[in-house]
């Protein structure tokens, strides 16, 4: 589901540079201009990695000297990409593009839990220590789930709890039906199903009860959501 968000936000935001009638290759130099020394020779060694790959070497020979926005994206990584994000919303003026930056990045720090096979439901029981508050949007659709306020300043309240929170809203905002969509609909189906079988390892009661709760949480966003039926 990262990946989709991560994919899509590059599509929508290609889809809004060509409706505000921006040069692909003067907002690059642009963004990159915009960057303190140390910042952009970052960002040039993280590209002339990716030219590297042998899946993105010729695309990266092409366009090294003077690189357009789609070849840019292509080439970069997702914190890059967060950054540019930020970039484009404020040259625009775009408060909700620049509020998605956050998210985007909470967003990142899932893909990064799962990518290095990090236990995630063990943080569920973290409860009220979360470093942060979730973004407005996100609080907005989670509180129009109908779930009462108590169990949502209780789930709320944990971090790893907000950023897959995030994941699913960005994920529903961003991603169109389409076989991404049906996918992802698939998977968080077959997990829930599997969640429902493992009884033992998953109570209901008692204080082991902790995860349970917090993926009953997280069926009723999805379901809300329109993530799943």
């Amino acid at each position: 589901m990262t990946l989709d968000i991560e994919h899509f936000q590059k599509v929508t935001l290609l889809r809004e540079m060509e409706d505000r009638g921006e040069d692909g290759y003067a907002i690059v130099a642009d963004y990159m201009a915009s960057l303190t020394t140390a910042n952009r020779e970052y960002r040039l060694r993280e590209l002339k990695m990716s030219g590297r790959s042998p899946y993105s070497s010729s695309l990266y020979a092409k366009y090294s000297g003077d690189m357009p926005a789609w070849a840019f994206l292509e080439l970069t990584s997702f914190g890059t990409l967060i950054d540019f994000v930020r970039f484009c919303a404020r040259r625009w003026g775009d408060r909700r593009l620049e509020a998605s930056h956050y998210d985007l990045k909470r967003v990142k720090s899932v893909r990064n839990c799962a990518a290095h096979g990090s236990c995630l439901i063990n943080c569920f029981a973290e409860r009220g220590a979360a470093r942060g508050s979730a973004s407005s949007g996100v609080s907005r659709r989670v509180a129009a789930v109908g779930i009462p306020k108590a169990t949502r300043r209780k789930w709320m309240g944990n971090t790893a709890m907000q950023e897959v929170a995030t994941v699913l809203v960005a994920h529903s905002g961003l991603v169109p039906e389409g076989s991404s969509r049906s996918r992802a609909a698939s998977e968080l189906a077959e997990m829930f199903a599997r969640a429902d079988g493992e009884t033992e390892a998953l109570p209901d009661k008692g204080p082991d009860a902790a995860a349970r709760s917090a993926l009953e949480f997280l069926r009723r966003l999805t379901e809300s959501l329109g993530l799943v039926e």
